[in-house]
């Protein structure tokens, strides 16, 4: 075998080693966008039945303490003569409920938009909101956002 020879087998093996490397890099990457893809998704998803199964139980939405029409709006139900509320704060959707607050929103996701209108029935009382929220992974790769109503 002759140094040309050798030089020439490196250099191969060089260029498939490198195929093989960007290869992976590229599967990772794409990994890495599918579990932020998910994560935000899987957030939309529970934040929404969450919203559902609560609007199902409210007899009334408390306009004194909702705050509609602003990206950081502020929901409060009454349900049985108790105040359930929902509020953005840093990025996280949460929820309290008799003095308990909790997390809505995964951590590994950011609630960019939290958009509440009212619903009006043909008497101008409110019976429901219209939510438009965004929602996006803390790495920047992945957001997503969905409009739906609910009503009372």
């Amino acid at each position: 075998m002759t140094l040309i020879e050798t030089v020439l087998y490196l250099a191969l093996f060089a260029l498939i080693f490198i195929s093989v490397m960007q290869f992976s890099l590229a599967v990772a990457e794409s990994n890495r966008a599918a579990v932020s893809r998910n994560k935000v998704e899987h957030t939309l998803i529970f934040v929404t039945e969450h919203l559902g199964l609560r609007f199902e139980e409210a007899q009334s939405i408390n306009e004194g303490l909702t705050l509609l029409e602003t990206n950081g709006g502020v929901l409060c139900l009454t349900s049985n003569g108790e105040d359930v509320t929902y509020s953005v704060s840093n990025g996280i959707l949460q929820f309290s409920e008799s003095g308990v607050v909790s997390a809505l929103s995964n951590s590994s996701v950011v609630v960019e938009s939290f958009y509440l209108e009212e619903v009006l029935d043909n008497v101008d009382q409110l019976v429901g909101i219209r939510l438009t929220l965004e929602i996006a992974s803390k790495d920047g790769t992945y957001s997503d956002s969905i409009v739906t109503a609910y009503t009372l």
